[in-house]
């Protein structure tokens, strides 16, 4: 896959990254950042494929590396609910695509226990000027007995 989890984002207001309740872990949202720096937007037609997918790509990658932080990524059963906020561009429609970056990346960590259901919701404007927002991840959290056998395919950027 060649993905990496960034080092896990803190808070950037009033709030913490992960929530559990009754067995459900609860990600805050996470934008589109690399660095120091933030994949913006608008999406637009002309915005490329490489680009969009980039973006929810690594929405996914910070939520996770959050998650893992939180209770690792071996205690997942499964991914419950995504949901995107996209910030678009004038006419743009597609913004269930921009989020399909973020859905592929749970589902190459996770398997068929990486798909889930979803929400993509656009908009003409975005507190951040990132394209995609990621602001709702549920997961599943199961007891420690029960573990997934393989989140192999990330490696962590601190390890």
């Amino acid at each position: 896959m060649g993905l990496q989890l960034p080092e896990a984002p803190g808070p950037k207001g009033d709030y913490v990254p992960v929530t559990i309740h009754a067995g459900v872990a609860y990600v805050s949202g996470q934008v589109c950042r690399l660095g120091d720096g933030v994949i913006s937007g608008p999406v637009t037609d002309q915005t490329s494929p490489a680009r969009v997918t980039q973006a929810g790509q690594t929405c996914a990658l910070r939520a996770l590396s959050v998650l893992d932080q939180a209770v690792g990524l071996e205690n997942v059963e499964r991914i419950l609910f995504v949901r995107g906020f996209v910030f678009g561009g004038e006419g743009f429609q597609r913004f269930s695509n921009v989020v399909d970056g973020a859905s592929q990346v749970l589902i190459d960590v996770f398997g068929e226990q990486g798909r889930h259901a979803r929400s993509a919701v656009g908009g003409r404007r975005s507190a951040w000027r990132g394209c995609p927002v990621a602001e709702c991840w549920n997961w599943r959290s199961p007891p420690l007995s029960k573990r997934l056998d393989d989140t192999s395919a990330l490696t962590s950027m601190n390890a």
